[in-house]
């Protein structure tokens, strides 16, 4: 059986490449695809929209770029005054949300680029946002262990407590919009009832700082990657250990499943 291919954004720590490489299931080769050069400093993140049509990826110099992923030309430059360390579409994929060193919150507009809307955090700068499942929240996290929970319609923001020190790297919504994790500089996961606005677990098996964070598809697995070199999956029912990936020699920066949630 013939198994397609399977494009992958790889988000590395190397000055002004992007690499986006396609992995053939079937045989296990990976041959590369395209390279994006534009950036000139670190990139720091990058997602897929949700109609699979462009990628968008934020870096250290303050530029984001949003690519047409079948040439690699790009779309949309976004300029920021300082460094970009995290960025999420909207579920329609119609909206960029970007978080920058400067502790601001931005929307804009896909199509044409423009900055929609302006969001202020005091705490400083972001380190790990996302959208909501239904489109109607942004969550932040930054400095001194704050996460921030934002109406986009109106620009409300709401500072929920949990992480008592230490900052956030990485904020993760359930399929089903009524949870969501945070991970920590401080060890620890916080599992998130959304509606009540608290947390309801902690989870605080990892060694180091918690850096990423992702759930499967259909929300039955998490996945966290840490300063301790491991990645740990739970089960989200009970929030139980399902196994640890070990073999990495640095910080796992970034985790992601694979659509059918094998990989």
């Amino acid at each position: 059986m013939t198994i397609g291919l399977i494009a992958i954004a790889i988000a590395v720590f190397v000055v002004s490449q992007l690499f986006v490489q396609a992995k053939e299931v079937d045989s296990g080769i990976a041959k590369l695809h395209l390279t994006f050069e534009e950036h000139s400093d670190n990139v720091w993140m990058v997602v897929f929209s949700p109609n699979d049509s462009s990628i968008a990826s934020s870096s250290a110099e303050g530029r984001v770029f949003i690519w047409n992923q079948n040439d690699g030309s790009i779309l949309q430059e976004l300029k920021h005054p300082e460094g970009v360390p995290a960025l999420a579409y909207s579920p329609d994929g119609k909206t960029l949300a970007t978080g920058s060193y400067d502790g601001f919150l931005r929307l804009w507009n896909v199509s044409d680029g423009q900055l929609i809307k302006t969001f202020a955090d005091n705490v400083g700068v972001i380190w790990g946002l996302t959208y909501s499942p239904n489109g109607q929240n942004i969550v932040t996290g930054g400095r001194k262990g704050s996460v921030t929970l934002w109406d986009v319609s109106s620009g409300e923001m709401e500072a929920l407590k949990g992480h008592l020190e230490g900052d956030v790297w990485s904020i993760a919504f359930s399929p089903g919009n009524d949870q969501m994790v945070s991970a920590g500089h401080d060890h620890t996961i916080k599992v998130w009832d959304v509606p009540m606005k608290e947390v309801i677990h902690t989870i605080e098996d990892h060694a180091q700082a918690v850096v990423s964070v992702a759930y499967s598809l259909d929300g039955s697995m998490l996945a966290s990657g840490s300063d301790d070199k491991t990645v740990k999956l739970w089960n989200t029912n009970d929030w139980s250990p399902v196994r640890t990936l070990r073999g990495g020699s640095e910080c796992i920066y970034g985790v992601t499943f694979s659509p059918d949630g094998k990989k």
